[in-house]
C-alpha cells in the first residue's frame, strides 16, 4: 500500500493527526484493539492521548507498507502513560497501529 505522503515534521504530524481525529477519519487495526482491550482501556482513552499528546521522536519509515509511523505519547484520563503508533493512509485518513504503556 503506497501512502504517497511525505514525511511530516513532528508538529505538522500532531496537527494532521488531530484533524483526522476531529473528522472521525481514524480507524483501528485489530492489534491495536486487542492491546487496548488487554489494558482495560477504551477508544476514548486513546483519543484523549491523540488529542493531547506529543510526538517526541522523529517518525519511523516502514519500508514494507511505505508509510511514516508516528509515536504519539501522553496520558489517558486516569493518568496512565501511553504511546500510540499512528500512520496516515491518505491526506485525511489515519490508522491506529499499536499501543504501548509503561507495563508493555
Amino acid at each position: 500500500m503506497e501512502s504517497g505522503l511525505a514525511r511530516l515534521s513532528r508538529t505538522d504530524a500532531v496537527k494532521q493527526i488531530r484533524e483526522c481525529l476531529r473528522q472521525g477519519r481514524v480507524r483501528e487495526t485489530r492489534p491495536f484493539r486487542e492491546k487496548l482491550a488487554a489494558k482495560g482501556l477504551s477508544i476514548g482513552d486513546a483519543h484523549h492521548v491523540l488529542s493531547h499528546g506529543v510526538v517526541f521522536e522523529e517518525p519511523h519509515h516502514d519500508v514494507h507498507f511505505q508509510q511514516w509511523r508516528y509515536r504519539v505519547e501522553g496520558t489517558e484520563p486516569d493518568g496512565q502513560y501511553l504511546s500510540i503508533i499512528f500512520a496516515f493512509e491518505g491526506a485525511e485518513d489515519g490508522v491506529l497501529l499499536s499501543l504501548y504503556s509503561d507495563e508493555s
